[in-house]
């Protein structure tokens, strides 16, 4: 006799996935609607209510921090975060999930770099 509160194996893929597309669209709208510029001078707005994003508080304060560590490269999060999301829903299930994180994280950084390469 199974257990009854116990989800099946198919069920977990989607809900995990469902919850990964929704952390994606989450960046998305933050990164897409944010208002910041990324000066140094004022790395962040002098007043957090002042931030024009499409989410708030919440969604300025996270595309800020995103842009300061990620610059323009902080974009690809989304996606790949939407990709992974996806691939849970039709039950393909993440294998090797630290490699992925690393992966990610170091595309993320030499995206970065090479986004702020000047070819002239």
């Amino acid at each position: 006799m199974s257990n009854p509160t116990t989800l099946p194996r198919d069920r977990r893929c989607e809900i995990v996935g469902v919850l990964l597309l929704g952390v994606a669209a989450f960046l998305f709208l933050s990164l897409a609607t944010d208002g910041y510029a990324g000066s140094i001078q004022r790395p962040m707005p002098s007043s957090m209510k002042d931030a024009q994003n499409a989410l708030g508080l919440p969604g300025a304060w996270v595309a800020s921090v995103l842009t300061i560590l990620f610059g323009r490269a902080a974009h690809l999060l989304y996606f790949m975060l939407g990709v992974w999301g996806l691939m849970l829903f039709r039950h393909r299930p993440l294998d090797r999930l630290p490699t992925r994180i690393v992966g990610l994280v170091l595309m993320c950084c030499a995206l970065a770099g090479m986004c702020h390469v000047d070819f002239t």
